[in-house]
């Protein structure tokens, strides 16, 4: 068994409160965590401590430079009580903690409507502490449902608030563009969020409309854990809510988040929405941009397989009026070793030559530089083309300028920080496309919609590296197409669009 006290474990979070993060050997191919606290803990503050573990700012517990706990800071279980490593510690039960991870919900424990104050303290069963314990955790667990003892309490359904019960609120927020002088994102009006009883957003419990803060204050929330996720888009039709993403630590799930009312007053991160994609260029002679994903998951043989592929791209442009630029990411944009090229025309060939020894010069970065930043990616080339064109094969793995890790994950910051980039790209005026390469059962098309538009074929394409090239070919003929091709203007739906196609 590994023990690691957690760099944040010792902070005095109102009652001098220290913990110790155990982490198991794994189950599932993932460890299993508990988080140990003394006897006479008070049950708000052990929401705190879980809610310091699980804050995307928060370190990740280290051995051997490694994190412990892959893809999220996730507890198991709560115990109560001096951990002796040389005996299967007992899991006492507690109200439900923050989780602000998919898949993961708590049962209360106990009987049904039986509640317990933040103020309670937890004891082991050893301790003469008044509050007696009933029950055991259970935390479901990406469907899989761990206990810390051989019993575990059933699940029961959201709890009923009781009349006259104390009530408090949650702050909710909603954002847009990103701001390309400040790099925050920008308050967005008229965004409606709710708060939900359940993880499946099943029960509502409140909802408001955010202001020209970007925030709103959903009230008469009785105390215990809530779900809140964007239901209905801003009115102007410039944003879209986004309604599903896939985590790498569960599958996809709602774009929620948890926050428990308590007498803190919990405030929400700021819920990205998508800025709707500018219409196709309906012209010969546009700037773009090609926007190529170099990091350590592309390997050698695809990387040249890329290339060749966008080596012809610019001889079908080739004697045009159009320009073409060059971009790279990994973990910072651009990529470690590599350079941008900006538009370059390729109506004569100097431009041509110009254009494609950028793209031969595309080199991976090693180390901490291979980590996949759509964020860095599009913050690069805001304002610069009128299309984008994103080519990666897999998801964002990291975020921020500089880029922030660990963790390395696709988690909500992750996609958040690609979302806000990409708006900045789209409110200059370019249309973004988004282009996934590789196992196409593997690439996740909702993240491709989030950065670019809803619609496959003409916002973003799923594609192995094999078939790259008719990309390639599609795109240039919608930006400049020859004599017989023909333009079409609304193409007929394909529900199988493999090889996409881009069309105007």
């Amino acid at each position: 068994m590994l023990l690691e006290r957690h760099p944040r474990a010792g902070h005095d979070l109102g009652d001098g409160l220290g913990g110790l993060l155990v982490v198991a050997p794994p189950v599932d191919d993932r460890p299993v965590a508990s988080l140990h606290v003394a006897d006479g803990t008070r049950l708000g503050d052990v929401d705190r401590l879980a809610r310091v573990l699980h804050r995307a700012r928060a370190p990740v517990p280290q051995r051997g430079g490694q994190p412990i706990l892959p893809h999220a800071r996730r507890l198991d279980h709560v115990v109560v009580g001096r951990h002796d490593p040389g005996q299967r510690a007992v899991a006492h039960p507690v109200h439900p903690l923050i989780l602000p991870h998919h898949g993961v919900t708590a049962t209360r424990p106990g009987s049904p409507g039986a509640r317990r104050s933040t103020g309670d303290r937890l004891c082991s069963r050893r301790s003469p502490v008044r509050h007696s314990l009933r029950g055991l955790v259970a935390l479901a667990v990406g469907g899989a449902l761990l206990v810390a003892s051989p019993a575990a309490a059933p699940a029961s359904d959201p709890p009923t608030p009781s009349a006259g019960a104390e009530t408090g609120s949650v702050t909710v927020r909603a954002g847009g563009d990103r701001d390309p002088a400040t790099g925050v994102p920008v308050p967005l009006e008229g965004a409606v969020l709710r708060a939900h009883r359940d993880a499946a957003l099943t029960v509502p419990a409140g909802e408001c409309t955010t202001d020209a803060s970007g925030s709103c204050l959903i009230a008469g929330l009785h105390p215990g854990t809530y779900w809140v996720a964007p239901v209905a888009d801003p009115p102007g039709g410039a944003f879209a809510r986004i309604e599903a993403v896939r985590p790498s630590s569960s599958g996809a799930g709602p774009y929620a988040e948890a926050a428990v009312v308590d007498e803190a007053n919990p405030t929400t991160r700021v819920f990205a929405h998508r800025r709707v994609n500018p219409p196709f260029p309906s012209r010969c002679g546009v700037r773009v941009t090609l926007l190529y994903d170099v990091s350590g998951s592309i390997s050698a043989a695809e990387a040249i397989t890329m290339k060749a592929a966008s080596t012809e791209f610019v001889d079908a442009l080739a004697g045009t009026t159009s320009s073409i630029a060059i971009a790279s990411f990994a973990s910072a944009a651009p990529a470690a070793g590599n350079a941008n090229l900006s538009p370059t025309p390729v109506s004569d060939p100097v431009g041509v030559a110009t254009v494609k020894e950028a793209i031969a010069a595309l080199a991976r970065p090693d180390g901490d530089d291979r980590y996949t930043n759509w964020d860095a990616a599009f913050r690069s080339v805001v304002g610069q083309t009128d299309i984008v064109v994103l080519f990666t094969d897999g998801n964002p793995t990291v975020h921020g300028v500089p880029a922030v890790h660990p963790p390395v994950m696709t988690g909500l910051d992750q996609l958040d920080g690609g979302v806000y980039s990409a708006n900045a790209v789209k409110a200059a005026g370019a249309r973004v496309m988004a282009v996934g390469v590789g196992d196409v059962d593997q690439i996740a098309k909702e993240h491709l919609a989030l950065v670019s538009g809803p619609v496959e074929g003409t916002d973003y394409a799923v594609t192995s590296f094999a078939d790259v090239r008719t990309v390639f070919r599609s795109l240039a003929d919608a930006l400049c197409p020859r004599p017989d091709v023909p333009v079409v203007v609304s193409p007929a739906p394909d529900p199988t669009p493999l090889p996409p196609r881009f069309t105007g």
